[in-house]
């Protein structure tokens, strides 16, 4: 995926940030990718009073979703399931969600061939918080 320009999410116990899709090269046309208003890919980190209300939003954010399937991260057990990310995705969308303490971290991206690449990038942010 070409990656074009990147956004910064902060606020009240949330940081994290926003992948944007090159646009308007030949490469844009022939892959799957959303126009310069839709993130290919988010990253979001919350920090929670405690682990069992960090791994509670886990759970939470995996049911707000469908095909919800437990995820291993090392250590660290987490969730997939498919999500409306992408509207012109139909809800068939990949998202990632595991808390490590306080804190949980969940990927959604444009994703719609399986849960691979998003438990990827999950396990990559997951060793850095």
């Amino acid at each position: 995926m070409r990656l074009g320009r990147i956004t910064r999410l902060t606020g009240a116990g949330v940081s994290g940030c926003r992948f944007y899709a090159l646009q308007g090269s030949p490469l844009h046309a022939s892959e799957h990718l959303p126009g310069p208003k839709q993130p290919v890919l988010e990253i979001i980190a919350r920090s929670y009073p405690s682990e069992l209300s960090a791994h509670n939003a886990v759970a939470t954010d995996a049911r707000s979703g469908h095909s919800a399937q437990r995820a291993s991260f090392g250590k660290i057990e987490g969730a997939c399931f498919q999500t409306n990310f992408y509207p012109k995705d139909h809800g068939q969308d990949w998202a990632c969600a595991a808390n490590k303490q306080r804190t949980e971290v969940v990927i959604h991206s444009v994703d719609t061939t399986g849960t691979f690449s998003t438990a990827s990038i999950l396990r990559s942010v997951l060793r850095r918080v």
